[in-house]
């Protein structure tokens, strides 16, 4: 035997103990996970939440179209459908199921405006051109090669991971797929969340209600975060139909899934991995549910995988373009889109370095051996080529690069320009204390250390077990009350054996002796780095949103799919059903169920025309109607949220004074909050009388009757459990002026507040 092909079969050897020893790992994670779905449902209280009949009938009917799809999808793969037919059929039960729930209209006109927007954002980062290769490819013929090499495998009998690319294809299917995409559809009417009604869903009340760059008299911290969001949906937000909004969210899930799949094309090299990412992503219900809210989670994740895109096709200026963008949707871009930015800069100098070595040497492999070629280093010492070339291939993707960049700033900079003049510092809530020290000063009356440090007052070692236990809570069973805002966006039972996986595969590696490409290093420098910082995060404050994660999330897929290991087909069959049932069970809003079916609608559903039969059902419409005669009308409502925004006009829940984000400092003294009420502009409170019975609105049943002891509220209107009160806005300006108030009737203020107490107590009694 000779040495060369002895060294071969002892690092054969090496990989295939290395395989051995670790699939362990991978089933242990599966068996964790599975274990963590099973307890999450009784300790979280979502069993019952399951077995109400509105999620029952929802789970049947998913079931039904899940089983017509692998029907459908079987009968292609054997020949006995042609894909024409199928995706005819397909086409007709997934619009079956968006006209019964009245979402068909919402999905074709959001579907335009996406449309529309992204045409414009490829226009500007030069994109077009490519766009159209991809389709033409596609077109050509490229999908009904691979389907017909799915059927032959099934002929066959090839089992998955034997035989070629094209042999597999046809294990990870659309029907694996469709179902997540469903539930979110079927359940988009009936899920308007919290946040979504606080800020995202009333743009034009709270932002376009007036000057732009003013508070409007919103005091939270939600209200002068980054609004690129809310300015793209601004055309779109003076429908009756919540799911309008909404729905564009669910189109940047679907562009993810198309740029993950790009990605995952790249890293891999195999359309089989690219498929199998996507099918993964979809299950992943802390992306799934954000499409389900108008928060800007999705679309700054969209904006975080093209900055990494671009730096993988070394264009870095795109890159830095998109990073931008970023910053105008979401605050805590500005951590996690800077950390990215550089590292995967640094990363790159790195590699382009490495690749001149190379190059010098006389070799040509790595990421940017193209590049390399193309820079003609043969005789380049004698023209000066190989100095130049970098630089005009530099210069040529500045240039390239140059519209997105100045749109990105411009928009970004508006963006920015706001938030400055509202609240005194350029980004809210994020490193406030370090502008301050930079000579920025926070405008009264607002308080942006809106999160809560918990980590400091206890001993190194308490916190470092707490961090376990969360982390550990975080990927197996998110329960307890630190993480109620983990279990409504859930990374779900796939993040274990993806962590696993990628130990697996790294290991494998390391064995073997394979060297990690230049393309897999950029994309691990920047999954290890927010990952450290997202078990900062996770260690430091006290209520964490399990949106905190999704970058990651979909880091560590790209990363675990990147090598030569993928999980087995028992394994992702395994866990296809806990990950539907934990879609299925959780989301932002907390819905149960799909939208009632409605046989003969009108293609979508008018949620204000719900909203007031709401309301007349309980008795206020006739105070709903008229504060909502005027959109510009300011309100302040001590009712419970999120139903106190239901009003159309701008109006702020009590809540968003004294609670996270708020000021609650504004209790403390009577005039700080009669000060609050002037330069809000406040014209009405609103009150309702079962919130202010509760025990944590003692503060509240104090504040109120102060005020009117002091003449701030008048003319009274109340009828069952509500009470209007005019604000006396000319009185409030004597308290901030400093100037002495008039005096008043004592008797007309003892009958104001006799008559407010004897409505208080009617519901006691």
């Amino acid at each position: 035997m000779s040495y060369e092909s002895g060294a071969a079969e002892k690092k054969q050897g090496r990989r295939e103990d290395a395989d051995r020893s670790s699939s362990p790992l991978l089933f242990l994670s599966c068996i964790g996970a599975l274990l963590g779905f099973l307890l999450f449902y009784p300790l979280s209280g979502n069993w019952e939440r399951l077995l109400e009949p509105k999620n029952l009938s929802a789970a049947a009917e998913l079931s039904f179209v899940t089983a017509l799809l692998f029907l459908l999808e079987g009968s292609l793969l054997h020949g006995r459908l042609t894909r024409r037919w199928y995706g005819a059929l397909v086409s007709l039960l997934f619009s079956a199921e968006l006209y019964l729930h009245r979402m068909l209209l919402p999905f074709l006109l959001s579907g335009l405006y996406f449309a529309l927007l992204a045409l414009l954002f490829l226009w500007i980062f030069g994109e077009l051109g490519a766009v159209r290769d991809m389709l033409r490819r596609f077109r050509d013929g490229t999908g009904r090669s691979a389907a017909r090499g799915g059927a032959a495998a099934k002929r066959q009998g090839v089992r998955y991971g034997q035989g070629t690319e094209r042999e597999a294809y046809g294990v990870y299917r659309l029907s694996y797929a469709l179902p997540f995409l469903l539930i979110q559809l079927n359940r988009m009417n009936i899920a308007a969340d919290y946040d979504s009604l606080r800020y995202g869903l009333r743009s034009r009340y709270v932002l376009l209600n007036g000057s732009f760059f003013s508070a409007l008299g919103q005091v939270n911290a939600v209200y002068s975060y980054p609004k690129g969001l809310e300015l793209l949906l601004a055309p779109i937000s003076s429908f009756p139909c919540f799911a309008l909004p909404f729905m564009l969210q669910f189109w940047t899930l679907l562009a993810i899934a198309l740029l993950v799949w790009l990605l995952s094309r790249q890293l891999s090299g195999s359309r089989l991995h690219a498929d199998l990412a996507v099918q993964i992503l979809l299950m992943l219900s802390a992306v799934t549910n954000m499409s389900l809210t108008a928060k800007t989670d999705l679309l700054t994740l969209l904006f975080q995988l093209l900055l990494l895109f671009y730096f993988l096709r070394e264009k870095p200026w795109k890159g830095l373009a998109a990073g931008i963008f970023s910053y105008s949707l979401k605050p805590t871009a500005v951590v996690f889109t800077t950390l990215s930015l550089l590292v995967l800069s640094g990363e790159l100098l790195r590699e382009r370095c490495l690749a001149r070595g190379r190059e010098a040497g006389g070799r040509r492999d790595g990421l940017f051996c193209a590049d390399s070629e193309a820079r003609g280093a043969a005789g380049g010492a004698e023209t000066g080529v190989e100095q130049s070339a970098p630089r005009s291939a530099a210069a040529a993707d500045f240039r390239s690069a140059l519209p997105a960049l100045l749109f990105c700033t411009a928009f970004t900079g508006l963006v920015t320009l706001r938030t400055l003049c509202i609240t005194g510092v350029p980004v809210s809530t994020t490193f406030t204390a370090l502008f301050q020290r930079m000579g920025f000063r926070v405008n009264w009356p607002f308080n942006l250390d809106a999160h809560i440090d918990y980590s400091g007052a206890r001993s190194p070692g308490i916190a470092l077990l707490s961090l376990l236990r969360r982390l550990f809570l975080l990927l197996f069973c998110p329960v307890g009350e630190d993480m109620l805002h983990v279990a409504i966006a859930w990374g779900g039972v796939w993040i274990p054996p993806l962590l696993a996986l990628l130990f697996t595969e790294r290991r494998r590696e390391c064995v073997a002796g394979i060297r990690l490409s230049g393309e897999r290093r950029l994309l691990y420098a920047q999954l290890f780095t927010v990952g450290a910082f997202s078990l900062l995060s996770l260690g430091m404050l006290w209520q964490v949103d399990g949106n905190y994660y999704i970058l990651f999330d979909c880091l560590l897929l790209l990363a675990a799919l990147s090598g030569r290991i993928l999980p087995p087909r028992p394994v992702f069959r395994l866990l296809f059903l806990p990950a539907l049932a934990t879609t299925l069970i959780t989301s932002w809003a907390g819905a149960v169920g799909f939208t009632p079916i409605d046989l003969v609608n009108r293609g979508y559903y008018d949620n204000i025309a719900v909203i007031r039969e709401e309301e007349q059902a309980k008795g206020s419409l006739r105070f709903w109607e008229k504060l909502s005669e005027n959109p510009k009308t300011r309100v302040l409502s001590f009712s419970e949220t999120p139903d106190a925004y239901r009003l159309l006009c701008n109006v702020q829940a009590i809540t968003d004074v004294e609670g996270s984000g708020g000021s609650p400092g504004l209790y403390d003294e009577l005039r700080y909050f009669e000060w609050f009420l002037y330069w809000a502009e406040t014209d009405y409170v609103y009150l309702e009388r079962r919130f202010l019975e509760k025990p944590e609105s003692e503060r509240n049943r104090q504040l109120l009757p102060a005020l009117l002891s002091d003449g701030m509220l008048r003319e009274m209107d109340c009828e069952g459990g509500y009470m209007l009160l005019l604000v006396d806005r000319e009185r409030l300006r004597y308290v901030w002026e400093g100037l002495p108030k008039p005096e008043l009737s004592r008797e007309e203020t003892e009958r104001q507040l006799r008559r407010y107490q004897s409505w208080l107590l009617e519901g006691a009694e």
